[in-house]
């Protein structure tokens, strides 16, 4: 029995998974920077259990603040059954 598929890119990031014989499928998108953007796509779930997308630089969740330097400024993720999510994350600095 088949448990796990895992596809790769050019760049040798993951691309797509497939569960448990291919029941569930997971697809992976990631930006130029090679961070992960997307598990699945949050504004098309259809039959998927879950997806989450990360923003960075140009978030579009009210009160997320862009961050330059590879963090994560806001996320949006939903599952099957539930309504869209968000939240917001700030990094701050400290003195040293």
């Amino acid at each position: 029995m088949l448990t796990s598929s895992a596809s790769y890119d050019e760049m040798g990031r993951i691309s797509s998974n497939a569960l448990g014989n291919n029941i569930v499928s997971v697809a992976y998108s990631h930006d130029i920077q090679n961070r992960l953007r997307k598990i699945n796509d949050p504004a098309n779930l259809g039959t998927k259990p879950f997806a989450l997308e990360l923003q960075y630089n140009s978030p579009d969740v009210t009160g997320a603040t862009a961050q330059f330097a590879g963090n994560i400024s806001a996320a949006r993720w939903i599952h099957q059954g539930q309504a869209n999510r968000h939240t917001t994350t700030a990094m701050t600095p400290t003195a040293a």
